[in-house]
């Protein structure tokens, strides 16, 4: 496989050198020789070179990212080798994993992000720079950060009246406008406004209805304020208002089709981890004639109905996510003495959602959802940071609370034509199922006396799946407090040790609602929300409180052999919440009782080495990275036992379930043999795997953890040159590639259907090139970019529901090209 792509990189190389644009010394050539460009971070919550700090970290300035074409968080993930992204049963519910540990936290201007809807499709306007903190981060960034951390800075204000307007038309009717304003009030108070609309239609067309899946429709308003009295003192206030419409781009990859439904007398019933599955939800429809299938509904399924990107989905009724955030933050510093510095960091996060799935993606309506929801979180840093008087002990300290509190309403459309309350054209009659001969005449033989039976279920019908809406009204309250340090201590000029711990506390508390029988609820159409309050009650009950805390814990040593180059040894930890899983079980006498499962914290132990080097008067760079994590405790679903009993609950829980482990290794290197040439190869390598399983669980020892290729690599190469009139020419070319994985980040719970298939992505990989002039007065530029040149098909979300036996996944962009021009006022 190297053997390949080394070719490939080759061929590019060769590609560039031939051909033979003229070369001049525009101002971009006129760097150091060296053209290795420095980037500071923030990454231990002090001002570094990323080449100084002992941890792995992918981090992008904001003129490379523009350089690059890089617009939405994706873009970002997929120049980031062991760096994932994916979604769940909703692309808006985006899930990060870092070295096949699910739980990156995601930060703006260092401030938490109280959700992940939508994180992968955040624009990445005006940022100075991006961090991608792969490994656990528990000490300085608290909470959820098992897989690492990514955090997004914005420019400040800039001290001179300056205005950028960009604008870009491609592919699929997009046309994306965006405009900056820089606007000085005064010698200390700087501002800066940024408006910016992007669109795109769809690209997955539906030949049921008239509508292409994939819209997006985004709009931004940020405004920036900066205020500095003095040299010591600086307060910043940003405010910024986003709405996101959009559709998800699904079709079905694929569907089990284990024959007629149910199983034949002395045969055993099919299972799905401990659940017997009799009847496959789809095949209900097929019982009465409609047929639901590879051919009927997969797209280019041989002999098939359904052509590339296309879908048999009849969804519509409107965007499918609905997404407004409203957002402040003000920061205030203070740097108290030459030794000693003050940071303040509140912030108020809005969010009001509606995202709606239609697993099926057919003309039939046997499994969606949707949630409407709405969110607040209120929190509060305070950081102290320092140096000692010798210069030897640099150290950062805080305390962080927080306040979230969330209103859902949820709706699940289950078998709607078969549902009573459904009032459109397309119903069905359930008790045709039900006396199907087919659905009456299925027996199982019990497997410890022989004696065939008739199969489990309402009056021994195998058909066992009703009918059956639903919609719930609850809420959920999370608050909590860490206290967390963190010392540099530089034992001699070239040896340092650092020390970090944190201690974390939170109370999770969530209640059941009552709604108003006026309320609006599910529709009689599946998807389309009906208008009003949504989240009304007139009651709150069923209080569920959880509290628990745990420690964290750092330790890295690093020594400096010279200054270009620098070896570290260390451990970190992070953990997830623990929390209860409570049900309603009966005890000996057969009376009701609420009874509470709680699971403790996940924690992640990493240890790691490394080392940062730049060779040939900083013209190449190379880093490298190992590193061996333990997963403990690890929290999926499981079976429990009723505690009075002793008999099996028919349903998962949320439970401590299994130990893994995860190794691996990551290689930076970047060459500037020229002042005109850059290539970089960026190689990461994983090997996870289960050790342990509690019994139960629906997982193996040794399987792989889900979002974890084995091999991701980004490889790049960039030329920068003259035209005749001394314009600035730039072409770069991108290649990201990702092995084969499975989808969902604890893939045995999804992944692994009642035939033993494993639903995976295959490997693929993305090129992407870009063309960027800028004329002498540098007063404007132009590119023509492509993206997905190669048109590969590959799902980066979607959910693998073991009931109903089918893939639905979400459909990665296809080819496409476009123009950009930006424009810059003085």
């Amino acid at each position: 496989m190297f053997r390949s792509h080394n070719k490939l990189l080759l061929s590019l190389t060769a590609f560039f050198t031939a051909l033979g644009l003229p070369m001049g010394s525009a101002s971009a050539q006129e760097q150091a020789v060296g053209g290795l460009e420095e980037i500071v971070v923030t990454a231990r919550r002090m001002e570094e070179s990323v080449q100084d700090i002992p941890l792995s970290v992918a981090a992008f300035t904001g003129d490379e990212m523009e350089l690059r074409g890089m617009e939405r968080v994706t873009d970002v993930i997929a120049s980031a080798p062991n760096v994932m992204i994916s979604g769940g049963p909703s692309t808006a519910r985006n899930t990060f994993a870092m070295r096949g540990i699910n739980g990156a936290a995601f930060f703006v201007d260092g401030v938490w992000q109280q959700s992940n809807i939508a994180l992968d499709d955040r624009n990445v306007l005006e940022l100075d720079r991006v961090e991608i903190l792969r490994g656990p981060q528990g000490t300085l960034f608290g909470r959820d950060t098992t897989g690492g951390a990514i955090m997004l800075y914005t420019k400040l204000p800039e001290e001179e009246f300056g205005m950028r307007v960009t604008g870009t038309i491609g592919e699929y009717s997009r046309r994306d406008l965006s405009a900056t304003l820089d606007l000085p009030i005064a010698e200390n108070l700087l501002s800066k406004f940024t408006l910016a609309s992007a669109q795109r239609d769809g690209f997955v067309q539906s030949v049921t209805v008239d509508r292409a899946y994939g819209e997006i429709d985004d709009q931004l308003l940020r405004g920036d304020l900066l205020w500095t009295p003095n040299d010591n003192l600086s307060m910043r206030l940003t405010l910024e208002r986003s709405e996101q419409r959009s559709t998800q781009a699904n079709y079905t990859l694929h569907i089990i089709d284990p024959g007629s439904p149910g199983v034949v007398e002395g045969e055993q019933p099919l299972f799905v981890g401990t659940t017997p599955m009799w009847v496959a939800t789809h095949q209900y429809y097929e019982l009465l004639g409609y047929e639901y299938s590879c051919r009927t509904h997969v797209p280019l399924c041989p002999g098939g109905e359904l052509g590339d990107l296309e879908t048999k989905s009849d969804y519509n009724e409107g965007p499918g996510i609905i997404i407004d955030y409203d957002n402040v933050n003000l920061r205030f510093d203070w740097d108290i003495n030459d030794n000693m510095s003050l940071m303040s960091l509140t912030s108020f996060q809005g969010r009001s959602s509606w995202d709606y799935n239609n697993f099926d993606n057919s003309e039939f309506d046997f499994f969606s959802q949707g949630s409407v929801q709405e969110a607040d979180t209120v929190s509060q840093e305070f950081q102290f940071s320092g140096d000692s008087a010798n210069g030897r002990l640099h150290w950062v300290s805080g305390v962080y609370y927080w306040d979230f509190q969330q209103m859902s309403h949820f709706m699940r459309w289950s078998l709607w034509e078969f549902d009573p309350n459904n009032t459109g054209p397309n119903t069905l009659d359930f008790s045709l199922v039900q006396g199907h001969p087919l659905c009456r005449n299925y027996f199982r033989q019990d497997p410890e006396t022989g004696q065939v039976r008739p199969a489990p279920g309402a009056f021994g019908i195998p058909c066992r799946i009703v009918p059956v809406g639903h919609q719930a009204l609850t809420e959920s309250r999370q608050t909590g407090y860490a206290v967390f340090g963190n010392v540099i201590y530089d034992i001699t000029d070239t040896l340092s040790l650092t020390l970090g711990a944190r201690y974390h506390d939170q109370e999770n508390t969530t209640w059941s609602h009552d709604r108003p029988p006026n309320a609006p609820g599910r529709d009689n159409v599946p998807g389309r929300l009906q208008p009003g309050d949504h989240l009304v009650s007139i009651r709150r009950f069923n209080e569920r409180p959880n509290e628990f805390d745990h420690d964290t814990y750092r330790i890295a040593l690093e020594n400096r052999f010279t200054d270009d180059l620098m070896a570290y040894f260390g451990f970190h930890q992070a953990a997830n919440s623990g929390g209860v899983s409570r049900v309603t079980v009966r005890d000996h006498d057969n009376n009701q009782v609420v009874f509470d499962f709680p699971f403790e914290p996940e924690y992640i132990n990493n240890y790691e080495a490394g080392v940062r080097s730049d060779w040939l008067d900083d013209r190449l760079r190379f880093n490298a990275t190992y590193f061996l994590t333990d997963w403990e405790d690890i929290i999926v679903n499981g079976i429990a036992r009723n505690p009075f009993t002793g008999e099996q609950l028919p349903q998962f829980l949320r439970q401590n379930q299994a130990s893994a482990e995860a190794k691996g290794l990551e290689l930076e290197i970047t060459y500037v043999p020229t002042p005109q040439w850059q290539f970089e190869a960026d190689v990461a390598t994983l090997d996870t795997g289960y050790t342990d399983v509690a019994p139960g669980a629906d997982l193996r020892i040794d399987a792989p953890f889900g979002l974890a290729p084995e091999l991701s690599y980004a490889l790049a190469a960039q030329w920068t040159g003259n035209t005749a009139n001394n314009g600035e020419v730039m072409l770069r070319v991108d290649y990201n590639w990702r092995d084969g994985f499975h989808r969902h980040y604890v893939p045995e719970e999804w992944s692994t259907t009642h035939t033993g298939e494993e639903w995976e992505q295959e490997a693929y990989g993305l090129l992407a090139a870009r063309l960027l002039y800028r004329p002498p007065e540098g007063n404007w530029e132009l590119a023509i970019f492509g993206t997905n040149l190669t048109d590969e098909r590959y799902s980066n979300a979607g959910f693998l529901p073991g009931i109903l036996q089918i893939d639905d996944g979400t459909i990665g962009r296809p080819r496409e090209y476009g123009l950009t021009m930006k424009v810059f006022f003085d």
